[in-house]
């Protein structure tokens, strides 16, 4: 693969010693629980895998340049983690962190890893026939020789993906597939494809045998070759996107392009016989369930990118205002009430999001939880964990001012980021919908491992809303909007759940205790935020209203007494080079390469935040 020389960067360190603590101690118990079901010490070496490619934002390269940079970083990061990305992409616990901490520490890598590990090589796996051609895809797909793509979304159907448009027409005398795009609407539209390096990709086509229509399926091509693209293939590269996302979108067209009869990944459920004719017992909609299962994995993956994303922009956004002193009095920024209020208030919306991808990560890697219910989980969990987590670093953004803004701080590569979490399904409240449909037509599920219920008066008005939600008659006039609300207030409720687990779960005093306040603040600022719903239906009346106030207020000067130790247990590296996360005036100047003298800093007056 080609590789590229970066710009000028901030000055690092590549080695990130893990943080030594004790099972017994607030910071470890509350790390382990960041974790989730993974192995704490495969989490670090992961985390120092990525921290040492050093992905560190820059200055002055196109979108287009650092596109392609990914690339190289892609074969780094498998050859640094044992060679073989088929390993990774078959090791549940592995890929996620690896999504986790390339969004963090590597931003530029976790955009080609959905692609690469679960919309191809997963999908080959999981979907397959074990044929030559799909190993030989599989064993350049391994080492990052070739990278890999999922061609799902067309200009005119985005994320719709029932309603695809390429044909993949079948040849019974060549035993091959056409693939071709029949209308302008039915242009690939996004996928990652205008950098010149090799492709094997998995497209989404409709079938056509003998003129009938047999669904969508999914169909693998090697794309490019060191020798360009194949014959019947068209890339545009896009414009710039607004965000200065180091994306290498394109469009895509097909026209008479032919790929082999093992191309078709239709494992032992489809395929054709010796005459050539096509045999499949599956309905139309369990072939497009099969053929989309792949997406449910890597959403879950993405859900945990944008999350943790934004626990490390928080993580640096509360050192930094722990440090940054202001005004004549030499107070810490963080003793300001407003830039404490939305740090804590941001602390209890990351710990939700964290409880709950780790709750619907475990429940969904179990064998005896349906494709159906997989689904569900992904599409109610990704449009909230990365709406959240967007929220979240962008507040902090903002609140850093011109230091948030300055992409060596990382902060505006995380916004981005989520930002290109969000989009790339499409308008992303139209997953939520989806979701709260299908929650309408069945049962809310259960998650296994979630024992825990709190017993707060709060969580029962959570509940009820619920509840009503799903039940309301009058749904049917904002259909959409309804499905929407059903859905958030499901997500809303599950996370709760997960976070009352979690601090049972826990060995440290300390830490249970931090955890449930996270909890009630996060369940009481939702209760909040819905008064109006509330009162309109007879639940809060104005003494439970005061209690209401009161109770958020007390939550929250608990969480901001702790946020330092709940924002270092997010374990982003000590050592990230972002100005901010040191001393900021001694290494701007460094980066100037200027003789001044740096003034001691003097202590901060005394804040009622605390790191115990």
């Amino acid at each position: 693969m080609t590789t590229i020389e970066t710009t000028t960067r901030l000055d690092h360190t590549t080695t990130i010693a893990p943080r030594r603590t004790r099972a017994g101690e607030p910071l470890a118990s509350l790390t382990a629980t960041v974790f989730g079901d993974g192995d704490y010490m495969d989490q670090v070496r992961i985390r120092d895998v990525v921290a040492a490619l050093g992905d560190v934002p820059g200055s002055g390269e196109t979108q287009s340049e650092e596109a392609l940079y990914s690339y190289p970083l892609l074969e780094r990061a498998i050859a640094a983690l044992g060679g073989s990305a088929r390993a990774i992409a078959a090791d549940d616990g592995a890929s996620y962190a690896l999504f986790d901490w390339a969004a963090a520490l590597a931003p530029r890598l976790l955009v080609v890893l959905a692609g690469h590990l679960k919309l191809s090589i997963a999908a080959i796996e999981k979907l397959g026939d074990g044929s030559p051609f799909q190993q030989q895809c599989l064993r350049d797909l391994d080492t990052g020789a070739a990278a890999g793509v999922g061609l799902v979304t067309e200009l005119e159907h985005g994320s719709d993906a029932i309603h695809l448009e390429t044909t993949a027409t079948w040849l019974p005398e060549q035993r091959s597939f056409r693939l071709d795009t029949p209308t302008a609407g039915a242009v690939k539209f996004m996928p990652n494809l205008a950098t010149a390096v090799p492709r094997c990709v998995v497209v989404s086509a409709r079938l056509i045998v003998d003129r009938a229509d047999e669904g969508v399926w999914p169909f693998l091509m090697r794309l490019r070759t060191a020798e360009g693209l194949v014959e019947g293939v068209d890339v545009k590269p896009l414009p710039d996107n607004g965000f200065g996302l180091w994306m290498d979108n394109a469009m895509t067209r097909f026209h008479g392009a032919l790929i082999p009869e093992s191309a078709l990944l239709g494992g032992d459920v489809a395929g054709f016989d010796a005459s050539g004719r096509f045999r499949c017992e599956l309905t139309v909609r369990q072939r497009f369930a099969r053929t989309t299962s792949p997406l449910h994995s890597a959403r879950l993956c993405m859900a945990g990118a944008a999350v943790s994303a934004a626990r490390a922009g928080l993580e640096l956004a509360v050192g930094y205002a722990s440090h940054r002193l202001v005004g004549p009095d030499g107070s810490s920024m963080i003793s300001h009430d407003h830039v404490a209020g939305q740090l804590t208030h941001a602390m209890s919306d990351m710990w939700a999001m964290t409880c709950l991808v780790n709750a619907v990560r475990a429940h969904c890697a179990r064998g005896d939880v349906d494709s159906g219910e997989v689904a569900l989980w992904a599409m109610l969990t990704k449009p909230v964990a990365s709406y959240t987590s967007w929220a979240v670093i962008e507040m902090c953004r903002q609140r850093l001012a011109a230091q948030g803004i300055l992409r060596a701080n990382y902060l505006t590569d995380y916004v981005a980021l989520c930002e290109g979490i969000l989009t790339a399904e499409g308008e992303t409240w139209a997953m939520l919908g989806a979701a709260g449909r299908a929650l309408r037509r069945s049962e809310v599920p259960h998650l296994s491992g979630i024992d825990e219920r709190p017993r707060q008066w709060w969580y029962r008005l959570l509940v009820e809303r619920e509840r009503s939600l799903a039940q309301d008659a009058g749904s049917q006039r904002h259909p959409d909007s309804a499905a929407i609300e059903l859905a958030t207030a499901v997500a809303v409720r599950t996370a709760v759940d997960a976070m009352c687990t979690a601090a049972a779960d826990m060995n440290d005093p300390a830490a249970q205790r931090s955890l449930y306040d996270l909890m009630a603040l996060y369940g009481l600022r939702h209760v909040s935020e819905h008064a109006n719903w509330y009162i309109a239906h007879g639940l809060l009346g104005r003494a439970r209203a005061a209690r209401l106030h009161r109770n958020l207020c007390s939550r929250a000067a608990a969480v901001e007494h702790r946020l330092p130790i709940l924002a270092r247990a997010f374990a982003v590296p000590e050592d990230l080079p972002a100005p901010i996360a040191g001393d900021t005036t001694a290494r701007w100047i460094a980066f100037a390469g200027w003789d001044l003298p740096i003034r001691p800093r003097p202590l901060p007056k005394p804040s009622a935040v605390r790191d115990d």
